[in-house]
């Protein structure tokens, strides 16, 4: 799974996954994905800040360190890991 982050016109984050614009149902398919063992691939176009880059691959690699972990629930991951306020968009 890619998910790429670009700037619109306005200045505004958006993102697509596998080529397609983010919506919200997508959440629920990244913690499928993830749960199924697939890794989260990450691209940045040239206008996206270093502070977001750094942001947003810290996220990531949270998320795919939940694939390195055996008998833990994902739940408890997401409580302990995933801070909502990491999330820039």
């Amino acid at each position: 799974m890619k998910l790429k982050f670009d700037k619109n016109s306005k200045e505004e984050t958006i993102v697509t996954m596998d080529g397609s614009n983010f919506v919200s149902q997508n959440y629920i398919d990244i913690v499928k994905e993830i749960h199924a063992g697939t890794l989260v691939e990450v691209e940045f176009s040239e206008k996206i800040s270093q502070e977001e880059r750094d942001s947003v691959s810290t996220m990531i690699k949270k998320l795919n360190e939940i694939n390195n972990q055996e008998n833990d629930s994902i739940q408890e991951h997401i409580d302990d890991d995933i801070n909502p306020e990491d999330i820039p968009f």
